[in-house]
């Protein structure tokens, strides 16, 4: 079962109309990642998409998205992450293979001081880069594949790698390069491929869109 959750073409275009504009600042409100570029403020929200296999019936993984409805931050609730970032020369998306690892018994988890999670059945991700495939079909047999846009590049005249990426149901922002802590980092399981100014679609390849 193969699923591809990707940007979509309307937010390839929105990010190649930012190639060869200045990106003043980017700011962050702890959820979600905003671009700002002149008067234009671009909201980036983390979105959810179900990606169930028999053994994972509630399966999500999550990606970056573009709110294209024009809606900034909340003001005043959000933080500055980086400044002046100089003009915006490309923008690279970034993708990797996910697999469900086996369903198994997980201990109680304090999340919070005093919050804790009750025990529960659980299970974590395997990353592959989109190019291994086949291999991942081999180690995971029939069940969920995931062709995600896990993350976007910002590649400024000042700043020549920021990336905007998924961890869980929040929207990150590394302001140097690639989150090295990241295991689909860590274990170079990833792609790049550049967004350019006038984006148009390319013919679907063969996993399902989602």
């Amino acid at each position: 079962m193969a699923y591809s959750v990707k940007l979509s073409i309307e937010e390839l275009a929105a990010l190649g109309a930012l190639i060869g504009q200045p990106i003043d600042q980017v700011t962050t409100n702890g959820w979600s990642a905003e671009l700002h570029s002149g008067e234009l403020r671009q909201a980036v929200i983390p979105a959810e998409v179900s990606t169930p296999d028999s053994d994972h019936p509630h399966g999500v993984v999550e990606r970056p998205m573009l709110s294209l409805d024009g809606q900034s931050l909340v003001a005043g609730s959000s933080s500055v992450l980086a400044k002046n970032l100089g003009t915006l020369r490309a923008i690279n998306a970034i993708s990797t293979l996910v697999a469900f690892t086996p369903v198994v018994d997980c201990p109680a988890v304090e999340i919070l001081p005093g919050v804790v999670l009750p025990p529960s059945r659980g299970y974590g991700m395997k990353f592959f880069a989109p190019n291994e495939l086949a291999q991942a079909q081999r180690i995971v047999g029939c069940e969920a594949l995931v062709d995600l846009d896990i993350a976007f590049e910002l590649v400024c005249d000042l700043a020549p790698s920021v990336v905007i990426y998924t961890r869980g149901y929040f929207v990150h922002v590394s302001v140097l390069g690639l989150p090295t802590d990241e295991e689909w980092v860590a274990s170079n399981a990833y792609v790049r491929r550049p967004v350019r100014p006038g984006f148009k679609a390319e013919p679907a390849d063969a996993m399902d869109s989602r």
